[in-house]
């Protein structure tokens, strides 16, 4: 077959424009990635058909690839269109925030003296210690002539998304330090569950000497230690490379919504599982732990001189009748079997019904509102207690 030299360069030459495409493709972000991709297929395209000059095949395939072509550039040309709609959607000061997270929004860690770690999330500064506490240094000594309540769980005790003062261990104190001489301490970390908040209570139970200890139940605390949520939360993933799927679900408006909806179609269908799914999956087995341990912790503390544990289920997805208002009543007969003076959450379920009370579409944590409900609760319940009433300021 006789190729002038002159066709080859040409058709390198065009060969290499798509392939320094690809390669720039991962820099963009927005309406640019859709433009790089377009130029991308375009000049693939393009490329296949200058083979034709070379391959008879090919080139009798030159009205497919002209239809071919004509197809990619309107269907392009349609998802720039919207992209650009989204982005110019998203620019709106009433509509900010609900489509993408602030770029100052993402995690940053930072330095700050004393503390284990720091961090800011949501643009609101986290830190813990240690042991995973939501403090810098150590606790400090009980007050004289002070009542000291201990509160243990987990991501939702420790305030994860929201600020220090928000949390509703922070909230709760500001509330009875009205009335009373009382001190509340914060010993939520991030990821406990049942067996590791039962640790918590027996290592600190005697060094920090409560007079009264409150567990913020989350519902995920029926799962065992190291248990990740969502364990099939990747299934049925689209068979492209991780690398262009994170750019386009990442870095475009129109690609994390896709993404999105395909993921809510596929918990919906059942196929991958969502946060109640993980528990309810082996729920038998956990609630048989998750029973046991409560139980323990109960008496741990009744061994110790120590008033019944005062124990509330926190939910920042409120719904009767639902998967989580399910879990939440089973956790509810568990601890009040278990002994434990509970607090009951029919109320806010009734009043809070179908409304979400999470920080962020990015961040399903409870919000500061959510945290002002369950610290409301709390302290109705310790108002009326007789051993504060003695602790109570006098003006």
């Amino acid at each position: 077959m006789d190729i002038s030299r002159l066709k080859i360069e040409k058709l390198i030459l065009i060969g290499l424009v798509p392939i320094f495409f690809i390669f720039y493709l991962s820099n963009t972000s927005g309406v640019t990635t859709f433009i790089v991709l377009s130029l991308i297929l375009i000049s693939g395209l393009l490329f296949v058909k200058r083979l034709g000059s070379i391959f008879p095949y090919l080139q009798r395939k030159k009205i497919f690839f002209n239809n071919l072509l004509l197809m990619a550039i309107s269907v392009m040309v349609l998802i720039i269109f919207i992209e650009s709609f989204l982005w110019i959607y998203q620019s709106k000061p009433e509509t900010q925030q609900k489509l993408v997270m602030p770029q100052e929004w993402k995690r940053r860690n930072v330095n700050i003296p004393g503390a284990f770690e720091a961090y800011y999330w949501h643009n609101i500064l986290h830190v813990q210690n240690k042991s995973g506490m939501r403090r810098i240094g150590p606790f400090p000594s009980k007050l004289d002539g002070g009542f000291r309540i201990m509160i243990v769980g987990d991501s939702l005790t420790y305030g994860y998304g929201v600020r220090e003062e928000e949390t509703y261990p922070k909230q709760i104190e500001a509330a009875l330090k009205r009335d009373f001489n009382v001190e509340v301490l914060n010993l939520g970390v991030n990821g406990m569950q049942s067996e590791g908040i039962l640790k918590i209570v027996r290592k600190y139970t005697l060094p920090l000497q409560p007079d009264l200890i409150i567990y913020g139940v989350c519902l995920n605390d029926f799962l065992p230690p190291h248990v990740p949520d969502y364990q099939n939360n990747m299934a049925y993933r689209f068979p492209i490379p991780e690398a262009i799927k994170e750019t386009f679900s990442e870095r475009t408006l129109l690609g994390r919504l896709v993404s999105e909806a395909y993921n809510n179609i596929l918990m919906k269908l059942g196929l991958r599982n969502d946060f109640y799914a993980d528990i309810l999956k082996d729920f038998k087995n956990y609630q048989t732990r998750f029973a046991r341990d409560v139980k323990e912790m109960n008496q741990f503390v009744l061994d110790r001189g120590l008033p019944p544990v005062v124990a509330i289920v926190l939910n920042q997805y409120p719904e009767l009748h639902s998967k989580g208002y399910q879990l939440a009543m089973a956790a509810e007969q568990h601890l009040t079997q278990a002994g434990m003076t509970l607090i009951p959450t029919g109320e806010f379920y009734n009043k809070n019904d179908k409304q979400p009370m999470t920080v962020s579409p990015w961040e399903g944590h409870p919000n500061a509102e959510a945290h002002k409900i369950f610290a409301d609760f709390v302290v109705a319940h310790l108002q009326n207690r007789k051993e504060l009433k003695r602790y109570r300021i006098m003006k």
